[in-house]
């Protein structure tokens, strides 16, 4: 699922103008693995929704906020 987010990612990125580097870190995992994320374009403002299996919007959040996974079908910029 991690490289389906990063493909629709760098195509997203592809689209936009204007570098935006992100990093998330996924709230529930038992690794505490983060990711580090960087697209142009628009970007998410803070409570937006910004991932999810069936998301479409954007996927970077404005600075200072970070994409925060909830589950699959949601994460939001926190």
């Amino acid at each position: 699922m991690k490289a389906a987010v990063a493909f629709i990612a760098s195509l997203f990125a592809a689209a936009h103008a204007g570098p935006v580097t992100t990093t998330t870190t996924p709230r529930y995992t038992s690794t505490g693995a983060t990711t580090t994320t960087t697209a142009s374009g628009a970007l998410q403002t803070h409570y937006g929704q910004c991932g999810g299996l069936t998301f479409t919007g954007p996927t970077v959040c404005a600075p200072p906020y970070t994409c925060i996974y909830a589950h699959d079908w949601f994460s939001q910029c926190l």
